[in-house]
């Protein structure tokens, strides 16, 4: 396969991975470093406060900041292997490196925004807004509400976000379309950018995802499913990434080429005080 060049391809793949991740928009990636093996890890300092006093003229008193460390560690693995086979390449028109490679990075950004996303177990329970049924007339109270819980932590006004499902998504969307007793400023900057509806909802950065978790609650006539929105800061969620591998060789049991790529990473919550939850209840279809 001439036109498989790794030291190429490494890069188009991660730039595809960034393009349908979702999760990129929501976490820092501040301590990425070096990843070169499974298992690696990122040492994280996280400087402590800093006092501020009264001046009174008198000698000023130095404070020695404390710092405390945690470890990100590289425990998430995933792989991808496309067996190209000789006689598609030649009956093909389209380029099929580009379009399996491109179908790998999809699938590779799913699953790392599964894993950021569900660190809403992270989340302290005083952060955790009680389920409620999200429908157009009470969207933009709920999102209120959310903005209330980060600004009691001194949570920056800047890089707040919340991710929604579809579901919410439509609520948003009818508010702001057909609702006159919403505010024309609720929702501001409407774009479209990697599969995710971006808008500024009362100070939030709004994406979409499909991969929010899901919990069942209650039993009988009681159960009901609950979508746990996640909603916070970007200095709250940290990850590191990295395609660490990709590399072509020609199969040994069919005539074909195969394609394979590693690819590393790990996430770590390191402010769950910029973190919080919405609990979104789902109708039975």
């Amino acid at each position: 396969m001439d036109a498989f060049i790794p030291e190429l391809w490494s890069p188009i793949i991660n730039i595809e991975t960034e393009k349908a991740m979702v999760g990129q928009f929501i976490v820092n990636r501040d301590y990425q470093g070096e990843i070169a093996n499974y298992g690696d890890t990122v040492r994280i300092t996280r400087p402590g406060a800093v006092n501020v006093t009264d001046y009174d003229g008198s000698p000023i008193q130095s404070q020695k900041p404390t710092a405390s460390q945690l470890s990100l560690l590289i425990n998430k693995r995933k792989v991808f292997q496309i067996l190209i086979d000789d006689f598609l390449k030649v009956q093909s028109s389209v380029d099929l490196i580009a379009t399996y490679s491109a179908e790998a990075a999809k699938s590779m950004a799913g699953a790392v925004d599964a894993d950021i996303l569900n660190r809403t177990a992270d989340v302290p329970d005083s952060h955790k807004i009680k389920p409620v049924e999200v429908k157009k007339d009470n969207i933009s109270d709920i999102i209120a509400d959310a903005g209330r819980v980060l600004d009691l932590t001194d949570t920056p006004i800047t890089d707040r976000y919340i991710v929604i499902s579809p579901d919410e998504q439509n609520a948003v969307l009818k508010a702001v379309g057909f609702t006159a007793n919403v505010s024309p400023g609720l929702m501001t900057n409407i774009a479209m950018f990697g599969g995710a509806a971006i808008g500024n909802v009362l100070g939030f950065q709004v994406y979409m995802s499909n991969r929010l978790p899901m919990i069942s609650e209650g039993s009988g006539q009681n159960a009901k499913h609950v979508r746990h929105i996640l909603f916070g800061h970007k200095s709250a969620i940290t990850l590191a990434d990295q395609l660490t591998q990709v590399e072509q060789f020609r199969s040994q049991e069919h005539p074909a080429d195969v394609i394979r790529g590693v690819y590393l990473y790990g996430t770590k919550t390191v402010r769950p005080e910029h973190l919080g939850v919405i609990g979104s209840i789902v109708k039975a279809s």
